[in-house]
């Protein structure tokens, strides 16, 4: 039954994207996949492809680096708390990632990461990820910083900072529709627009702490910093989390305005400030885009004139 639902959700995987070539990856003992592990997916595919990691108990690499322009799509996050996620309510786990020379282009979605993530690419994409440590602006790499620039930070739930280094520029970086659960903090070398966030942290006032950047339509438990270059508007700063959100449900849901929250319409041009206001609202569990396989009844017995009765609820995320 376990191994008829990977191979489900796999086929509606591969319905995702129609360009070049498609891998599956899974480490499951007994499934039939391209490979099990990050590093020989990576080795194996050519730049342009696309990875499809499938849920599973173990981790598929510890700190891993990419130097293809790669596409790397996982199941999502917290599958087991909302509804109609995947049939299988296990996410892909990977210990890090950092973004070298030769990944530039690069996108990651629907992946779990229980260390950093490095960028030391430029036009890299983050979005809809759980990353349980810190998002670094930067990589270090043989005693040298690599910075990035045009780089895309969105619909991702983070538990630690984004953080920035004074010995490596992030340049045009966007930062929206985010979780944090620390704060975000980078240099006068570096510039971001910054929206539609929400910072909760237990241990910094200043959770916002850059510079050269617009912040708008945030909702900060703390406070933003009014360093050089900044333009600061439609912001809810010092909030009390509990005349803002529902604080029900799942890990992530529970950041939906309440009624009467003073976030909704408080955003520049009216929109809600928070995660779920603007042209690219969070999504629940980091769904990646494309259609998902979220129940699958499959008969433990067939017959060869009736086949194998199989039932499947799909549905198509944004």
């Amino acid at each position: 039954m376990k191994k008829q639902i990977f191979l489900l959700t796999a086929l509606a995987f591969l319905a995702v994207t129609a360009n070049a070539n498609k891998w599956r990856v899974n480490n499951t003992p007994g499934i039939d996949a391209d490979f099990t592990t990050f590093k020989a997916a990576h080795d194996g595919a050519s730049s342009g492809d696309t990875l499809y990691f499938e849920g599973s108990p173990t981790a598929y690499g510890t700190n891993d680096t990419i130097t293809k322009q790669l596409v790397i799509i996982g199941p999502g996050y917290f599958l087991n708390e909302n509804d109609t996620t995947q049939a299988y309510v296990v996410s892909a786990k990977m210990h890090g990632l950092a973004f070298l020379p030769g990944s530039a282009g690069s996108v990651v979605a629907g992946m779990h990461f229980t260390w950093s993530v490095d960028l030391g690419a430029n036009n890299i994409t983050i979005e809809r990820n759980f990353i349980n440590f810190f998002l670094h602006l930067y990589a270090y790499v043989d005693d040298s910083y690599l910075g990035c620039a045009n780089c895309i930070i969105k619909q991702n739930y983070i538990t630690a900072a984004i953080q920035g280094t004074d010995y490596a520029a992030a340049s045009n970086i966007l930062i929206s529709n985010n979780i944090m659960e620390e704060r975000m903090r980078f240099y006068s070398n570096s510039s971001a627009i910054i929206e539609n966030n929400i910072i909760i942290s237990s241990s910094y006032t200043e959770c916002i702490d850059v510079h050269n950047s617009t912040i708008r339509n945030n909702i900060v438990v703390g406070t933003i910093d009014t360093n050089t270059g900044n333009l600061i508007e439609n912001n809810l700063t010092n909030i009390t989390q509990s005349d803002v959100f529902i604080l029900t449900g799942s890990t992530d849901g529970q950041y939906k305005l309440k009624d009467g929250s003073p976030a909704i319409g408080a955003g520049h041009s009216g929109v809600d400030c928070g995660i779920f206001g603007g042209s690219q609202p969070y999504v629940l569990s980091g769904i990646p885009a494309g259609p998902h396989i979220f129940d699958a009844s499959v008969s433990t017995s067939g017959s060869t004139e009736s086949g194998l009765p199989v039932t499947l609820k799909i549905k198509t995320q944004n």
